[in-house]
């Protein structure tokens, strides 16, 4: 139906049941139907941790919802998309999703080949799994998103431990012609994804380095431009205050002050009032007993 807006809420309601908390199936159906909600609102990342919550006793009741095949290809591919490489280490390592991966070994060994940096193999097996994904019912608006960040994602971490990269190297590992792979570069560096040059000259891809001189003497100069414009402020409040050209409540806020003031006046007087009834009381009481002890003494 569409309808993922209201999940999360009524999820919330039914996990507060004390009862449902001790029912595994429900527990679990309650993480797929949360983990479909980020699914659809494009939070790959949520998508992932929390399919990766499931356990896998309890999906096989699930079917009526989504298969253990799928639980591993959408918690697969969304961490390839958004984990870093600790994460996906923990993925892989997590006894719980083998057996997921156990039943879809195309995702293992995507997942493998990416942590391994055999970039070539995993994007060569997304684009082998392409056309079953395409008629999934809950992935297949997500999949042009999903492939365009696990490929950006590859060609940023095989760039990250070189100064200079051959691009004709970079190309045929990412299985590309170097006009393509020139493209999708740039749009990184301009998206500041990717800090580097593109020499097309030398064909290589060059690391942006900042010397740490000229990075340090940058900040100070930012630092000093603050303290200026600080103390300008702080002298021409001064020199205001000095010259007595300070703004003059208007009649408007005369007013207010005035109303705040009489309420704060007739509270204190009422409570002078409360207390001076309270003494007059006190004393009225007290009287007649100093009279008697008076006659008494008098007597």
């Amino acid at each position: 139906m569409g309808n993922f807006v209201h999940i999360p809420n009524y999820v919330t309601k039914a996990e507060e049941i004390a009862i449902l908390k001790q029912q595994p199936e429900l527990i679990a159906e309650f993480k797929v139907a949360t983990a479909l909600t980020y699914l659809e609102s494009s939070k790959y990342i949520d998508t992932a941790r929390k399919l990766q919550e499931v356990s896998f006793e309890s999906s096989a009741a699930l079917s009526h919802m989504i298969s253990q095949e799928d639980i591993a290809v959408y918690t697969g591919l969304c961490a390839l998309a958004e984990y870093s490489r600790e994460s996906l280490k923990e993925l892989l390592d997590d006894s719980n999703f083998r057996s997921f991966l156990e039943l879809v070994p195309q995702i293992h060994t995507m997942l493998s080949s990416f942590f391994a940096s055999n970039y070539a193999e995993c994007l060569a097996g997304l684009e082998i799994y392409k056309n079953d994904l395409q008629i999934d019912i809950h992935m297949y608006d997500h999949i042009g998103n999903l492939y365009e960040k696990i490929r950006n994602k590859a060609l940023k971490e095989y760039f990250m431990p070189y100064e200079s990269v051959d691009l004709q190297k970079m190309a045929s590992a990412f299985q590309t012609t170097i006009p393509l792979l020139e493209k999708e570069i740039s749009k990184l560096i301009i998206g500041r994804e990717l800090n580097a040059r593109i020499d097309a000259f030398n064909q290589r891809l060059v690391k942006k380095v900042v010397p740490l001189r000229s990075q340090t003497f940058q900040k100070s100069l930012a630092a000093g431009d603050d303290f200026e414009k600080n103390s300008r402020a702080t002298l021409l409040r001064v020199n205001l205050i000095m010259n007595n050209m300070m703004v003059k409540p208007t009649k408007f806020d005369s007013r207010m002050q005035g109303m705040q003031g009489g309420m704060g006046m007739g509270m204190g007087m009422g409570m002078g009032m409360g207390m001076g009834m309270g003494m007059g009381m006190g004393m009225g009481m007290g009287i007649p007993g100093m009279q008697m002890g008076m006659t008494g003494k008098r007597v």
